[in-house]
């Protein structure tokens, strides 16, 4: 198994900085193709509909040519930082996506005016995984948008990746939490061109099994049998411990590179409402967070 094209949405300069450094790594590793995706929203939607006031719409008219323009800037912006990046990381620059598997890392160039997080989920389903950069530890609401209707509609995998997170190289030691379910099976699959280059990987379960859940030593078993060194890891749970907190500790315990795991394998609305062990490790994890749904 092999990532032969890797989806990377440049949201602005600082997210796309930070998304594009591990997607190169990766594409690197792999030789493979790096989709660079801009997306921005339609701005005349803005302009007031129903009654028609001429002085009103005369000032909305000339902001939405000013904001216009400014758009079109920062997405020019953005594209030559695209450029610059590619250019420093030695990765072949195309100007569309390859028909065929290149003996090189390479990538391309794409904007659009649309619905962002429809489009980049649209345009995710043909790619091998999607590399998220968030500006913060605890990812803005916009970003957190995007990124979740990336996960539930596009079913690829997401690599989210952070400045606190280092991945200037391929991760060495990964944990990957493990519950049993078919979301984090989904997670240990995808990863496998990764974990497969791991020196260490460390399966764990915090608490008792689900029931109808495979077990942890099913979860070893399988990646070893992908040439996988992975071993087993029960973590002890005190009463009034947060399940997201212990697998932080470990990481941290560990120096981890990465962490692998499940989405949202309670309803949504749950993790909303309640808060739940994904949206706590989005918000509080500075490690890379390699999820699936």
């Amino acid at each position: 198994m092999t990532l032969a094209k890797i989806m990377v949405p440049f949201l602005d300069s600082k997210t796309a900085d930070i998304a594009f450094q591990a997607g190169a790594v990766l594409a690197k590793e792999n030789k493979s193709f790096m989709d660079i995706v801009h997306g921005y929203e339609r701005l005349d939607k803005l302009l007031p509909g129903g009654a028609y006031y001429p002085t009103a719409v005369t000032v909305m008219a000339e902001s939405l040519q000013r904001l216009e323009a400014a758009q079109k800037e920062a997405t020019k912006k953005l594209k030559q930082q695209f450029e610059d990046r590619c250019l420093a990381a030695t990765i072949q620059l195309l100007d569309h996506a390859p028909q065929e598997h290149l003996p090189c890392a390479s990538a391309s160039w794409t904007s659009f005016e649309g619905d962002i997080g429809q489009s980049l989920a649209t345009r995710a389903r043909t790619a091998d995984l999607v590399v998220f950069g968030k500006s913060e530890v605890e990812i803005p609401p916009l970003e957190l948008d995007v990124l979740e209707r990336l996960l539930f509609q596009s079913a690829r995998p997401v690599l989210v990746t952070h400045n606190d997170g280092d991945f200037s190289q391929m991760p060495k030691t990964a944990l990957v939490a493990w519950d049993g379910g078919r979301e984090a099976a989904r997670a240990i699959n995808a990863a496998l061109p990764i974990l497969q280059d791991c020196d260490s990987v460390i399966v764990a379960m915090a608490g008792e099994r689900k029931r109808f859940a495979a077990s942890l030593a099913d979860a070893v078993a399988y990646l070893r049998l992908h040439n996988v060194n992975a071993t087993h890891l029960s973590i002890r749970m005190e009463k009034g411990e947060d399940a997201e907190d212990r697998f932080l500790e470990e990481a941290k315990k560990r120096d981890a590179d990465i962490i692998v795991m499940g989405a949202y394998s309670h309803a949504r609305w749950q993790e909303v409402i309640l808060g739940g062990f994904t949206r706590k490790m989005l918000m509080q994890s500075q490690f890379p967070l390699l999820i699936a749904h």
